[in-house]
Parts: structure tokens; C-alpha cells; sequence
């Protein structure tokens, strides 16, 4: 089991733990190059909550492909597809979900 897959991982949950105190705004694409004007129409701790959570399951879905390595890795193509295949689907359903329906405007 390589110690560098769990950089990544690493790295994802400390940066969602700064989002979910809200100490890294600043990170959200196009949130961050919004105006002042039109950031204060958006809901800054719902969008880092958000943020924050996205990048914990990207953590575990990653974390899941390094643990999986280290058990069987005649599998492991097939675990990576799987993966992969995880990540683009729930950038799809984030980007859909963050989108649609003004969930992060403030009321």
C-alpha cells in the first residue's frame, strides 16, 4: 500500500473541515469572484457547509480506492473505473443540486 494515496484524501478532508468552519470561502469557484455586492446575496455558511461535505465524501470515495489497493490489488482497475466513475457522478449531482432551485440565496 503506497503512502501517497492517502495524500489526496489527506488533503480533501483538511480543506473541508476549513469550509465547514468557514474559514475558506475564498476556495468556492466563483463564489470568490463574485463582488462584494453579490456575495451578500448568497448564504455563505450553507454554501461552505455544502463545500465542505462534497469534499469529505470525494475524501472517502478516494480513501475507499487506497484501502482497496492495499486488500486486493488484482482489482484494482476495476476498483479505479468504479471510482472515477463515483467522482463524475457526484460532480454532476453537485453541480445540478447547487444550481437548481436557489438553495445558497439568501431568503
Amino acid at each position: 500500500m503506497q503512502i501517497s494515496m492517502f495524500i489526496l484524501p489527506l488533503i480533501f478532508v483538511v480543506l473541508g473541515v476549513l469550509l465547514r468552519f468557514g474559514k475558506a470561502s475564498f476556495l468556492i469557484c466563483g463564489y470568490n469572484t463574485s463582488s462584494k455586492q453579490e456575495k451578500e446575496k448568497y448564504d455563505e455558511k450553507a454554501l461552505c457547509n455544502f463545500a465542505g461535505n462534497l469534499l469529505f465524501v470525494l475524501a472517502g470515495i478516494l480513501l475507499l480506492t487506497a484501502v482497496a489497493e492495499g486488500f486486493n490489488p488484482d482489482y484494482l482497475a476495476h476498483i479505479k473505473v468504479i471510482a472515477a466513475t463515483l467522482i463524475v457522478l457526484l460532480a454532476i449531482v453537485a453541480a445540478i443540486y447547487a444550481n437548481t432551485g436557489n438553495r445558497f440565496k439568501k431568503q
